[in-house]
C-alpha cells in the first residue's frame, strides 16, 4: 500500500511520493545488495474514473523508471482489478481500497510467474477452483416474485470463469471478469434497459454438493437490490 496511503487530497505531491518510493528501493539495496526487488505499480482505487487515479497513474510512469532489470523489477498488475468498464468490483476492494481475500488472491496469481522467474524456485500452483464448466439451468425470482428459470453456460479454466446467461427472451447476458478461487466464484453482467440505459449486475456464489448458491447485486432508481439465484446442472 506505499504511495497510496498518501496520496489522497493534499497529503503528498506526485514527485513526494515517488522520492519516498526511491528512498526505500535505495534502503533495500543499500542494506541487501544481493535481494531482488519486485516493484509493483500503486494499485487503482475509487470505484470509477477519479482524479487520484490519473494521479496515481502519473506517479506509476515515473516509478517504472526505477527498475533496472538486474535488481529491481517492475510490474504493473492493476488492471486485473478492474472491469472491463473501468470500475473496481466491490468483491475485489469492499472499500476500492483494500482488498478481499479474493483480491488477495488474484495478487498471489499475478506475481507468482515473476517470483518464480526472479528467485528460481519450482512454481507453486494455486488453487484453481472447482469445475463450473458445463450446461446449467439457474433460476431467480421474476419481477411478479415467481422463479425465473433459463439455460446457463459456464467454462472455468485457471481460475477464470466464462460464458453466458440465457434470458427468458431469447437474448444472452454475457460473463464478464469471471474469478474462481476455491468453490466460490464472482463475475458481472450487463443488461441493456429498454430506456437506454444499462443494468450491471454483481453475482457471486459458490458451489455446494454440486448446486451453485449465489447472490445478484444490482442498482435500480438508485436503490441497491440484492436477489438469491441458483443452477443445477442439465
Amino acid at each position: 500500500m506505499i504511495g497510496t496511503n498518501n496520496s489522497n487530497g493534499e497529503d503528498n505531491t506526485p514527485g513526494q511520493i515517488v522520492d519516498g518510493v526511491r528512498a526505500i528501493v535505495n534502503h533495500l539495496r543499500t542494506t541487501l545488495p544481493e535481494t531482488k526487488v519486485l516493484l509493483l505499480a500503486i494499485f487503482p482505487r475509487n470505484e470509477n474514473y477519479s482524479p487520484l487515479r490519473g494521479k496515481l497513474a502519473q506517479i506509476n510512469q515515473v516509478l517504472r523508471k526505477i527498475a533496472d532489470d538486474q535488481h529491481v523489477f517492475w510490474a504493473d498488475i492493476g488492471p486485473e482489478f478492474l472491469n472491463p468498464d473501468g470500475t473496481i468490483p466491490q468483491t475485489l476492494m469492499p472499500d476500492y481500497l483494500h482488498l478481499s481475500p479474493r483480491g488477495y488472491g488474484i495478487w498471489a496469481a499475478a506475481i507468482e510467474g515473476r517470483l518464480t522467474q526472479l528467485l528460481g524456485d519450482p512454481a507453486v500452483t494455486p488453487p484453481t477452483g472447482a469445475d463450473l464448466s458445463g450446461n446449467w439451468l439457474w433460476t431467480i425470482a421474476g419481477p411478479d416474485g415467481k422463479p425465473v428459470t433459463a439455460p446457463l453456460l459456464l467454462k472455468s479454466a485457471d481460475g477464470r470463469v466464462t460464458g453466458f446467461f440465457e434470458r427468458p427472451d431469447g437474448r444472452e447476458l454475457t460473463i464478464e471478469n469471471g474469478r474462481l478461487l476455491g468453490d466460490k466464484f464472482t463475475w458481472t453482467a450487463k443488461r441493456d434497459r429498454p430506456d437506454g440505459s444499462t443494468m450491471i449486475y454483481e453475482m457471486s456464489g459458490q458451489l455446494v454438493d454440486g448446486k451453485i448458491e449465489g447472490q445478484a447485486k444490482t442498482t435500480f432508481n438508485g436503490q441497491e437490490i440484492a436477489s438469491p439465484w441458483s443452477a443445477k446442472r442439465k
